[in-house]
């Protein structure tokens, strides 16, 4: 599925899901003017009781 991010503007985000779970496996970022292309891979999903933790300075 690919959709614009910002109306009139040449960005558009792509969804790649898996068909048979529904889960999200990549979202794509194309076009963005002078900051290039980007792709997030999910490795893993899933639902959680647990709160997150802010990321460590280390």
């Amino acid at each position: 599925m690919t959709f614009p991010i910002q109306e009139g503007r040449p960005t558009t985000g792509r969804l790649v899901i898996d068909p048979d779970t529904s889960k999200v496996l990549t979202f794509d970022v194309i076009g963005m003017p002078k900051k290039g292309d980007r792709v997030e891979v999910v490795l893993e999903s899933g639902w959680t009781d647990t709160r997150p933790s802010p990321p460590s300075a280390d």
